[in-house]
This record gives structure tokens, C-alpha cells and sequence, in this order.
């Protein structure tokens, strides 16, 4: 069972910027890369916007770079995967909120074709 809730806000604070960077360092292995989203997205059905509100931004910053933009990518796939499923993991209510907040980003590239070729 999920317990995020019951570590003091703080702890949470900096464990969101530990994963966050993370993220931003250079890529380990795919299992880690998909295993490590996974975790940010656990995280932010749980916190986000309230208590994570940089999760889009930071999401559209790595849509930004084409260097970044699959991991971007994968993030919004799997927040769209994860916010809309239908398992008893977040309350009916939460799931709802999520639901109405949820806007992910659109990814930019700078050359027609690019996010095309970023999923190959």
C-alpha cells in the first residue's frame, strides 16, 4: 500500500527535488529511466498541483529540448495512463481532481517530424 502520505511534508519536499534531479541527470538504463517515472507520477497523483506544483512545468521544460523530449514524452504518457486508470490506488475523489486539472503539456520540437522521430 501507498504511505507517501504519512511522511512529513518536508521529507516529501525534498524527496520530489531528489527525483526531479534524477531526472535530470544523465540517463541510467531504460528499466531505471521507465522505473523512475513511474515513481514521479506515483508521487504526483498524490501531491500534485497543491504540494507539487512544478510537475508541468518541469515536464514541459524536457519537451523542450530534443535531447530530453522522449523522457518528456514518456512522462505525459504515463501521467495519462496513471491520472485516468481505474484502480482503487487513489480515492474516487482525488482521481476526479485529477482529472479536471489534468493538462499535460504539448511537446514543441523545433523540426516538423522530430517528436515523430524521438518515439522510434
Amino acid at each position: 500500500m501507498w504511505k507517501w502520505g504519512q511522511v512529513d511534508p518536508a521529507s516529501r519536499a525534498d524527496m520530489r527535488l531528489f527525483l526531479m534531479s534524477l531526472l535530470a541527470s544523465p540517463p541510467p538504463a531504460k528499466l531505471v529511466v521507465s522505473k523512475l517515472v513511474k515513481v514521479v507520477v506515483e508521487v504526483a497523483k498524490q501531491d500534485w498541483p497543491t504540494d507539487f506544483p512544478d510537475f508541468l512545468p518541469a515536464i514541459q521544460q524536457l519537451t523542450q529540448a530534443p535531447a530530453t523530449l522522449p523522457l518528456g514524452l514518456m512522462l505525459i504518457k504515463t501521467m495519462n495512463e496513471e491520472f485516468l486508470s481505474r484502480g482503487d490506488d487513489v480515492p474516487a475523489a482525488r482521481k476526479d481532481e485529477l482529472r479536471r486539472v489534468r493538462r499535460p503539456p504539448r511537446p514543441r520540437a523545433g523540426r516538423p517530424g522530430a517528436v515523430h522521430s524521438s518515439l522510434a
